[in-house]
Formats: structure tokens, C-alpha cells, sequence
């Protein structure tokens, strides 16, 4: 199935389960947006609390106070992650047949929950690093080329042409840099299909299927790019989201069939056995 089927596959997934697929679409939204609020909250509590001297005249309460919005900054962080892997999870299992939103709900093990949050976030940091190290070239020229303005009369042909430079290699820092993160877009599908996997087999399967198909994956992204944009004008949100996600879940699902990849080697079948001599 290349990139282009998998679109029109979820069209047709869409066809018998779409009431399902928005609710659980925008129901995660909601989630994830109550769950960051949560998160900010609890940064600034943490902020703030310095600066009410009142309640450090007791030393039980500072400490309170402190365990109590760190904890909370936590399990929101934990919550969020949850909420992320559930929603691709859905999408991901209604690939293979009609899912009630329900499923959406069902929780993970109890041993697997802080795997998903630790390999969510620990993700979001390795996809961060690589992308700012694909976007080095424009930020270094960038920054070079302030301090130049700032320390020395720059030529105003010279000035053109370094403007130019970075114009042109904006665009190519954007796109492989976008490429480069999507390595790490198959782990909801591997933890899906297998929740015993462990975080660095998840990051080193994902990379693995990421060699071949990084560059189709993102441009199969962008494309949905103008959609989202039209959102505000032509199509409704409700109709671009689930698409989007069925998409995306159909790719990975596709993807992860068609690579067949396990993270147990795989063990040599003996076809033939020494014959046993006997008397």
C-alpha cells in the first residue's frame, strides 16, 4: 500500500466509523489542552511560591507546597502523554476494524504507563534536538549575520547575498529537519501492535523503518498541511482531523506489515539432524 492508498483507505475506514473517529479526535484535544493548562499552573505555582513569605514561617508547608505542585506538574505531563498514545492507539487499532470510541478509554498495563510517558517525552526532547540540529546552518548564518550588522559596515551587495543564502537554505533546513524527526513516528504503532517492547527497542525499530520511508512520510505530512490551513475558511475541523489521523495511522500500520519487524532475533531453524547410530 503506498502513501496515496493509504489516504483512500481511510477514507473508507472513516465510511463506517467517522461519529467515532471526531469524538475521539476532539476529545483528546480537549484532554491534551486541559492537561498542559494543568502543567503551566503548576510551573507558575512553583514560581510564585517563593514569593509569598507568609507561608514560609512554617517549614511543613513550604515543603507541602513544593511536593504538591511538583507532583501535580507530573501527572499532567504523565496524563498528556497517556492521552497522546490512546488517541494513536485508536486510530491505529481502527485500521484493522471498526473501533467503538470506548476503546479509547480502555487504560494501558499498570507496568507499561510510565514506559509510555517516559518514551513520550524522552521523544519529544530527541525530536527537538534533531530538528534545531538540521535548522543549525540557517540559525548559525543567522546569528553571524547580526553580529556583523551590529560590529562592522556590512556591503550592501554582500548583505543581498547572505539575505539570499538564507532564504534559500530556510526551506531545505525546514523540510529534512521536518524528515529527520519522523523517525521517531512509528513508536505509538510499535508499542500498539507489541506493549512489551521496551523503550530502546521502540526508538530502535522506529529508526529502522524510518530509513526508507522518512522523506515519503513527511512530504505524505505536509500534504495535509493545505487542508488544515482551509480549516478556518472552507472545511471543517471535524472532517480534516480524523482524516489526518486515520491517514497517518493507516501509513504506520502499512509500514510496520510490510517491514515485519520483531525485536527478538530471529532464531536458526535446523532443517537437518545428525542421524543417531545405534547398535
Amino acid at each position: 500500500m503506498s502513501l496515496l492508498e493509504a489516504k483512500i483507505e481511510a477514507q473508507k475506514i472513516l465510511l463506517h466509523s467517522r461519529k467515532s473517529a471526531v469524538f475521539v479526535g476532539f476529545f483528546a484535544i480537549l484532554s491534551k489542552l486541559f492537561f498542559l493548562f494543568a502543567l503551566g499552573v503548576s510551573l507558575y505555582s512553583l514560581k510564585i511560591l517563593p514569593t509569598l513569605t507568609h507561608f514560609w514561617e512554617n517549614i511543613y508547608f513550604k515543603i507541602g507546597f513544593y511536593i504538591l505542585f511538583s507532583l501535580a506538574g507530573v501527572l499532567s505531563m504523565l496524563l498528556y502523554a497517556l492521552t497522546d498514545f490512546s488517541e494513536k492507539r485508536w486510530f491505529y487499532e481502527n485500521t484493522r476494524a471498526v473501533t467503538s470510541a470506548a476503546a479509547f478509554f480502555k487504560p494501558p498495563q499498570m507496568r507499561h504507563i510510565f514506559k509510555i510517558g517516559f518514551l513520550f517525552w524522552l521523544r519529544q526532547l530527541l525530536r527537538t534536538g534533531c530538528f534545531l540540529l538540521y535548522l543549525a546552518p540557517f540559525l548559525l548564518g543567522s546569528v553571524g549575520l547580526y553580529y556583523a550588522l551590529r560590529t562592522a559596515d556590512v556591503p550592501i551587495r554582500l548583505l543581498y547575498i547572505t539575505l539570499g543564502a538564507l532564504v534559500c537554505i530556510l526551506p531545505i533546513c525546514l523540510f529534512y529537519g521536518f524528515a529527520a524527526v519522523q523517525r521517531y513516528a512509528f513508536c505509538d504503532g510499535l508499542l500498539a501492535e507489541d506493549p512489551t517492547l521496551s523503550t530502546v527497542e521502540v526508538l530502535r525499530l522506529s529508526r529502522t523503518l524510518a530509513k526508507a520511508s522518512a522523506c515519503s512520510f513527511a512530504r505524505f505530512k505536509l500534504h495535509f498541511a493545505l487542508w488544515q490551513v482551509t480549516c478556518v475558511l472552507i472545511l471543517p475541523l471535524f472532517y480534516v482531523l480524523p482524516y489526518y489521523r486515520q491517514s497517518t495511522a493507516c501509513a504506520v500500520k502499512t509500514a510496520i506489515d510490510k517491514n515485519h519487524l520483531s525485536a527478538e532475533p530471529q532464531k536458526p531453524i535446523v532443517f537437518l539432524l545428525p542421524a543417531r547410530v545405534t547398535a
